[in-house]
């Protein structure tokens, strides 16, 4: 296939295009048009780099075949040089209201012709790689302005989910973001509050749970793992299945735009997984810390209480010590004013002094269990 650029030189007037193309025939490919017409039909079947127009010609005459040519987006690009005899500035206004490149004027030189078709070539390869990088720099712009797109849906989703103090709560929040990636499938929460299944409206189907009941049981690599189009992210405690995050044949017909969309929302739903993963670990933390305090406080309420009863219990003992005390006291002068012999008054002092030992007896089970009660409060602080 020939690398030359391929000039196509439009006159009504036969004798000037064999002169044209015996001028350029040595340097370029060469195609030949009679009209404007022809010209436009060529322009669309073939490759053309360069036209040569003549401008005075029958309709559609130059300006017009011109203008025709830039609106076609086919042949929009074609870079197109007048040649004409008419030499005033209205002509050549008319040339660029055309969207002509250059106006030469008959006659000219061989040379002259040459040089300013090399230079509307480079231009037009200049102009091209121009569009070419702002093509570039646009598609850059475009996948930019998604990607940080795409980061705002994450941040928001770990908003939400820092947020959130239940499974339920970090569940809807993974949701939210995962519609707004467009995409859907299944989370699975597991932990110390149990486990949570659900694609977001209901819960997993009896599939998406037998799947996920394989990737766990067969005890898989943490992490990323493709099943088809499907995608799981398992993270211990956070399994996410999502449905077509491959497209279709994508090792066949690879398709380079949609490959690094499901590129980037493989690493941005991965994002989303891990963060679910570090919450559900920090709920499970904050709920054991609020369990403990609630024990802590239990157990202090108690220790308190039981505190309040043995001092209460001392009191009781010294009083009824007290009133024993007296009682004894009591009797002794009974005994005197009684008259009762001493063998009487042994038996009813040997009675006294009995009961007074089983009270005493009594109050030292009442210590055997406080102290007992104290290791049992001991060791419920040690476990907290």
């Amino acid at each position: 296939m020939s690398e030359r650029p391929h000039i196509l030189i439009t006159d009504d007037d036969p004798i000037m295009r064999e002169m044209l193309d015996a001028v350029l025939s040595d340097d370029f490919d060469v195609s030949v048009a009679p009209g404007g017409q022809e010209c436009l039909q060529i322009a669309n079947e073939q490759k053309i780099d360069l036209v040569l127009l003549d401008v005075d010609m029958p309709s559609p005459n130059g300006y017009e075949t011109c203008h025709y040519l830039k609106e076609d987006p086919a042949t929009a690009e074609i870079p197109v040089i007048f040649l004409s005899a008419r030499s005033s500035i209205e002509e050549r206004l008319k040339g660029y209201e055309a969207g002509g490149d250059d106006y030469l004027i008959k006659p000219y030189q061989p040379d002259e012709l040459k040089a300013k078709i090399g230079v509307v070539l480079s231009q037009a390869l200049r102009q091209k790689e121009l569009s070419g990088q702002v093509n570039d720099v646009m598609d850059a712009a475009m996948a930019s302005a998604n990607m940080y797109g795409e980061v705002g849906v994450v941040l928001d989703f770990m908003k939400q989910a820092n947020l959130a103090d239940s499974y339920q709560g970090v569940a809807d929040a993974f949701f939210q973001a995962l519609t707004r990636f467009e995409f859907e499938g299944c989370l699975r929460l597991i932990g110390h509050n149990g486990v949570v299944s659900t694609t977001g409206a209901m819960q997993c189907s009896a599939l998406e749970d037998s799947i996920l009941n394989h990737v766990q049981k067969s005890g898989s690599t943490l992490g990323l793992q493709n099943l088809g189009t499907n995608t799981v992210f398992n993270y211990g405690n956070v399994m996410v299945l999502v449905r077509n995050l491959l497209p279709e044949n994508h090792s066949l017909h690879p398709n380079r735009e949609e490959a690094e969309r499901h590129g980037r929302a493989r690493d941005n739903i991965a994002m989303l997984a891990e963060a679910a993963a570090a919450r559900i670990k920090a709920i499970d933390a904050e709920t054991k810390a609020l369990s403990a305090d609630q024990h802590q406080r239990l157990v202090d309420l108690t220790r308190d209480a039981l505190l309040d009863l043995n001092a209460e219990q001392r009191v009781h003992r010294e009083k009824i010590g007290m009133v024993l005390r007296d009682m004894v006291t009591e009797i002794d002068a009974l005994l005197i004013s009684l008259g009762l012999t001493q063998s009487q008054e042994d038996a009813l002092l040997n009675t006294v002094h009995h009961s007074i030992k089983q009270t005493m007896a009594i109050f030292d089970e009442g210590d055997r269990i406080e102290n007992r009660l104290e290791q049992v409060i001991s060791k419920l602080k040690g476990e907290v």
